[in-house]
């Protein structure tokens, strides 16, 4: 056997183990093997002279066409991996070779020959594989930033517990032995620690409920200055504690919204207290009214932050968002504020602050109108 000969048998046997079509000009198939129609489900009969259109895949872009017909128009071989679909509309996914096959006495080209290599079943592990990596890296990243959150939040419920363990003890041994002053001085320590604890912890159990929505929602009309003044007036040790002076600009005290008042007190309350933990000393409170809705903004003068998205997010919590600052709290108020906001249709955004230089949250809130009763 020569070598002309050897070279025919394996190119009959690359033949005979492909999927292989031939077509004129006009991309109509003459023939097609038997591999052809086992793989795309056609008979012969029924896709001799029909168009290649007929394997389009309709997500596969115009450009792969377009640069297919160039290509062998011009006498070139097009390779490239081609999303076909076969009779039943399953996907086909193939290596792909198209060769114009010239006359060697007029040197045109007469007719195309596809030669294709099945590579669905490999794509579909390899996405399958890839798909996996992902979740596995995803499932790290989330352990990881839980496993921060738990150390975060294991030292926020530390400190304050802290606080009221050693005040308590000092109560018990001193009882009689101190200035009633100091004894209340104490006491108030406690009671404020006690209540932070009881909201950090509540809030990260409604969380639960409020990704599943669980959260059941009492809906009343009040006054809007009622949510604020108490709320401001709850902050005020927390400010003393950070040396931070609140500005509470004055607006109209007969505006009413109808919500839900503990949640919506709960909003502004992670908002402020988180203005004022990040503040450099001074937070502001201005209500800017329109027709039917208010907008309540909380500022501050901190350093401000670098992702306005992420820092609602839970576990997103740390330094590259927020510059280099110091981690004050557990990251859950934010996200907290995020969920409720939607339950209430309350939208919200984050801006800088112009006034103040630092951090800018809004809420916008529709409102009743005034009463006059």
């Amino acid at each position: 056997m020569n070598a002309h000969q050897t070279n025919d048998k394996y190119f009959k046997i690359l033949l005979d183990s492909s999927i292989v079509s031939k077509s004129d000009l006009d991309g109509n198939i003459t023939c097609v093997n038997d591999n052809f129609v086992d793989t795309l489900g056609f008979a012969k009969e029924e896709i001799i002279g029909r168009n290649h259109n007929i394997l389009r895949h309709p997500s596969t872009p115009d450009s792969v066409f377009k640069e297919l017909w160039d290509t062998i128009k011009s006498g070139q071989v097009f390779r490239e991996r081609v999303l076909s679909r076969k009779k039943d509309g399953s996907d086909f996914w193939a290596e792909t070779t198209i060769i114009p096959l010239v006359d060697d006495n007029s040197d045109t080209i007469i007719e195309f020959i596809a030669i294709r290599k099945d590579i669905t079943e490999f794509l579909d592990i390899k996405r399958k594989m890839q798909q996996q990596q992902i979740q596995e890296d995803k499932q790290k990243v989330i352990s990881k930033a839980k496993d921060d959150f738990l150390v975060l939040f294991t030292h926020e419920l530390k400190t304050p517990l802290n606080t009221i363990i050693n005040f308590s003890q000092y109560l018990y041994k001193n009882a009689g032995k101190t200035s009633l002053e100091k004894e209340l001085k104490l006491l108030t320590q406690i009671i404020h620690n006690s209540k932070k604890m009881l909201v950090d912890v509540t809030q990260l159990l409604e969380l639960n409920k409020l990704k599943s929505n669980k959260l059941h929602y009492n809906f009343s009309l009040f006054p809007l200055n009622q949510a604020i003044d108490e709320e401001l007036s709850k902050h005020i040790s927390l400010a003393n504690e950070h040396k931070v002076n609140i500005r509470n600009y004055i607006f109209d005290k007969n505006i009413y919204i109808k919500s839900d008042f503990y949640r919506f007190s709960q909003i502004i309350a992670n908002i402020l207290s988180n203005a004022i933990k990040y503040s450099n000393g001074k937070v502001s409170l201005h209500v800017e009214q329109f027709k039917d809705y208010i907008e309540l903004a909380i500022e501050d003068n901190g350093i401000g932050v670098v992702d306005k998205e992420k820092i609602f997010e839970l576990f997103e919590q740390n330094n590259d968002n927020m510059h280099t600052r110091e981690k004050k709290g557990t990251g859950i108020g934010l996200s907290f504020v995020k969920f409720l906001c939607k339950d209430l249709k309350i939208d919200y955004r984050v801006e800088n602050s112009e006034n103040l230089g630092g951090l800018k949250f809004i809420l916008k809130v529709k409102t009743i109108g005034a009463r006059n009763d």
